[in-house]
């Protein structure tokens, strides 16, 4: 179990934060009636954040030029989402942009949160910086091919919707779990 607690599932504080997280966003989705487009500046926005955090953690390893590189790379990638993002769905209504950053908070505090735990884990095993590199565009991927292949969702009915919503859930999931335990060296 080591520093963080475990529930009876065996998932820590982080892991079901993150659940939790993901599900406000599913049941405020269904609840406004979302199409693809609100879904998708709220993943953007967690991605966004996953990126922000994997740097403060490159950095807190002292990890600069790799640091660097990264959110060089990773914010470039991100920015050209954003134009797209803007470029296709900027008509979002008042009361989506609130819910949208409603949910973007949870995401912003689960995050944060995990981000601290991981700085604990790493003060006892330093994490392999290619593996630090890697995880988050791996943590992404399913907001990318849903930005990619949006169009062919858009003006569909709810269930296209509840479906990548659960799949971003469980890719979330398996790779926070596997962020957690993989790519770390004794020092």
């Amino acid at each position: 179990m080591g520093v963080q607690k475990a529930d009876m599932a065996g998932l820590d504080r982080s892991t079901l934060f993150l659940i939790f997280s993901n599900l406000v966003t599913l049941v405020v989705a269904l609840l406004e009636g979302w199409e693809l487009p609100a879904v998708i500046w709220v993943y953007w926005a967690q991605s966004a954040m996953i990126g922000y955090y994997n740097f403060r953690r490159m950095l807190s390893l002292k990890e600069y030029q790799s640091g660097l590189f990264f959110m060089l790379h990773y914010g470039i990638f991100h920015l050209a989402y954003l134009f797209f993002l803007f470029l296709l769905f900027r008509n979002v209504s008042a009361l989506d942009a609130w819910s949208i950053l409603v949910c973007v908070a949870f995401f912003g505090l689960n995050h944060r949160f995990s981000f601290r735990q991981k700085l604990e884990a790493d003060r006892r095993e330093k994490p392999k910086i290619k593996t630090l590199m890697a995880f988050p565009y791996a943590r992404v991927l399913p907001m990318h091919a849903t930005i990619i292949l949006g169009s062919l969702f858009a003006g569909r009915t709810w269930g296209p919707l509840v479906l990548f919503l659960c799949l971003k859930m469980i890719v979330d999931v398996v790779m926070h779990r596997k962020e957690q335990r993989l790519g770390r060296t004794r020092h």
